[in-house]
């Protein structure tokens, strides 16, 4: 029986391309402010802060949005999201799980995503989960990042053959079956659907 299912972020829960360019182009045409300078404190609050959790997401957003010749916090937050391409019928089903599962991530992404989607929608749609940037060096499928994840299951009373992980990578999936996992090859939206629904 299934107690929580796994998704990756990127190529399930949104397109896989990188979102920054896009986010930051965008922001400095919508702001009109230097592109350099906007950029330069992103990514620096991102690697020396937000991805160390000395910022929170509120923070960054705010600081970015002083910093993008002083725009809406909420017009930054816009601009973002829809930077982020989320498959939004995908997030849907994610929240229509929460009543029967736990639901979490495993990313190689940074938690910025998952904080953006949960901001601009109000809701959380993941009781926990990790994303590469808690971790020096590592990502998946480095066999180190499951193990992480499953240390974290001790506490939410959760074995290793009650998850289900959503990758839409093939060798993302082998250190979960290496785990016992039970493992779902993402490639649509139905073919998912109905994985849920016979676990």
């Amino acid at each position: 029986m299934i107690k929580l299912i796994t998704f990756d972020i990127s190529g399930v829960v949104t397109d896989k391309k990188l979102f920054y360019d896009d986010f930051l182009t965008k922001l400095t045409e919508f702001s009109r402010a230097e592109e350099f300078i906007v950029s330069e404190y992103f990514f620096r609050a991102m690697k020396n802060e937000y991805d160390k959790r000395e910022i929170s997401f509120d923070d960054l957003i705010s600081e970015l949005a002083k910093t993008a010749n002083n725009i809406s916090v909420k017009d930054v937050l816009k601009i973002l999201y829809e930077s982020l391409s989320v498959q939004e019928e995908v997030l849907d089903f994610v929240a229509s799980t929460k009543d029967k599962y736990k639901t979490s991530f495993i990313s190689n992404r940074s938690r910025i995503v998952i904080d953006a989607i949960e901001k601009v929608k109000g809701k959380k749609y993941f009781d926990f989960g990790i994303s590469a940037m808690d971790f020096s060096g590592i990502s998946k499928p480095d066999p180190r990042m499951y193990d992480a994840f499953q240390e974290k299951l001790v506490e939410e009373n959760i074995l290793p053959e009650e998850i289900l992980f959503i990758d839409d990578t093939p060798i993302n999936l082998v250190p979960a079956k290496n785990l016992n996992w039970q493992t779902h090859l993402y490639t649509d939206l139905n073919s998912m659907k109905k994985v849920v629904e016979s676990v």
